[in-house]
């Protein structure tokens, strides 16, 4: 493959448009109240979901601002493959 970066950026763009217009499933709002009360575990998981989310669940109301922090892991996910798999 000798654009591995613009097959990444498809990936992110896709996921993008995913995020802008798909509604708010179950989990995401479970997980969206444990960001306005952040604490070092919960109930049934570990703390990190509700401490990346509230990076982003403050920038605004809708539901994009929360993903944002989603994207962002995923763009750091799709960055290390790239660089794994360049090295090989």
């Amino acid at each position: 493959m000798k654009k591995p970066w613009l097959v990444a950026a498809a990936i992110l763009a896709v996921w993008g448009i995913y995020a802008w217009l798909m509604p708010v499933v179950l989990d995401e709002a479970y997980y969206l109240t444990w960001t306005k009360n952040l604490a070092f575990g919960y109930f049934d998981h570990p703390p990190g979901v509700a401490w990346l989310l509230s990076l982003t669940a403050g920038q605004g109301s809708d539901i994009f601002s929360v993903r944002l922090a989603t994207l962002g892991a995923g763009l750091v996910t799709i960055t290390g493959v790239l660089h794994f798999f360049h090295g090989l």
